[in-house]
């Protein structure tokens, strides 16, 4: 009998070394911050402890306006300026 098993990608994570020259896991999971260290290595393998926590929030962008009629109008007339040199 075989059995299927289907695998789905959570994250990826980036292996980083500090300015001590301590080595790290980093990452993103949609809005959290994931940042792994060195664990104590068990008697079989090395382990790492992983730490989510929220992204910061970035500061809000104002919507983008688009140009006024006038505007557009001005800036068709100033390239046409330039196309007749």
């Amino acid at each position: 009998m075989t059995t299927t098993t289907t695998k789905v990608k959570l994250l990826t994570l980036t292996q980083r070394r500090s300015a001590r020259g301590t080595e790290y896991l980093q990452g993103g999971l949609g809005g959290l911050s994931v940042v792994g260290f060195r664990g104590k290595p068990t008697e079989w393998s090395e382990t790492w402890e992983l730490f989510v926590s929220e992204r910061p929030q970035k500061p809000a962008q104002p919507p983008q306006q688009r140009p006024s009629r006038i505007d557009r109008d001005a800036a068709d007339l100033f390239q046409r300026s330039l196309d007749q040199r």
